[in-house]
């Protein structure tokens, strides 16, 4: 309305916008688009298709960036574990990076926010714990606004639960919001499995393992990707589909 049905504007505001407020722009276009295909599938509307084509560009970025690199890598040597880790890695420090600067423009102050350490396991040793971190968290950060900083080791299980529940850690109070905006932005990684499932498809294009073999490789090393269970099963069904893809023949 705003736009008097300028859907093409309207479109450009809405990327910008997504652009200027999250924590990873490519995760929340992601996230929009998946959701909108979703709600497509149940009732179909102009609001909808004009979401889904304003991040249909983030989409097929998202895909194509991932394929060339994984495809570059695994040419020259590089192993499958290395290409999966620097996915995540890379978004770790997507992740941090945005934190810093809409932080920043909110305090005024140089603020900083460092994952130090992510696994699962924190207090339970369960096998699932321990392999799939978000449903038991283990996280030392620090985060860091002028000349404040604030070491936090055991962030989830043991410093929120201080501060929230016993009144402690008052010296690192001013720190939880900041670190827990990213820890919450990466615990919801596992909704984007990009991450995984690209890497799966070329790996098996490559024929560098069945795609029942490429799938354990890629749930084994993705240490951020893999927050709930769901990747490896999605990871061997991209593997079959990518191999029938690239075999078809007319």
């Amino acid at each position: 309305m705003k736009n008097e049905g300028d859907v093409a504007k309207t479109m450009d505001q809405i990327v910008e916008e997504r652009k200027s407020i999250s924590l990873d722009p490519e995760v929340a276009l992601l996230s929009i688009n998946t959701i909108c295909r979703k709600a497509n599938e149940l009732y179909r509307g102009s609001v909808t298709n004009m979401l889904i084509d304003a991040t249909e560009p983030a989409r097929a970025l998202a895909v194509h960036r991932r394929a060339e690199y994984a495809y570059d890598q695994l040419k020259a040597g590089a192993s499958l574990e290395e290409v999966v880790k620097y996915f995540d890695q890379e978004r770790i420090e997507r992740a941090e990076s945005y934190a810093g600067k809409l932080f920043s423009a909110m305090t005024g102050e140089d603020v900083t926010v460092k994952i130090r350490k992510l696994e699962g396991g924190a207090r339970r040793e369960s096998k699932l714990a321990h392999k799939y971190w978000s449903f038991d968290p283990n996280i030392d950060l620090t985060v860091t606004m002028g000349d404040s900083v604030a070491e936090m080791d055991g962030f989830v299980h043991d410093i929120v639960v201080k501060a929230t529940l016993k009144g402690e850690c008052e010296d690192v109070a001013w720190a939880i919001p900041f670190a827990a905006a990213v820890v919450s932005e990466l615990a919801l990684n596992a909704c984007s499995s990009l991450n995984m499932v690209v890497p799966a498809g070329v790996a098996s294009v490559l024929k560098l393992g069945t795609p029942k073999e490429v799938a354990n490789i890629v749930e084994n090393a993705a240490f951020l990707s893999r927050a709930i269970p769901g990747g490896k099963v999605s990871c061997e069904r991209v593997g079959n589909l990518a191999l029938r893809i690239a075999s078809y023949e007319e």
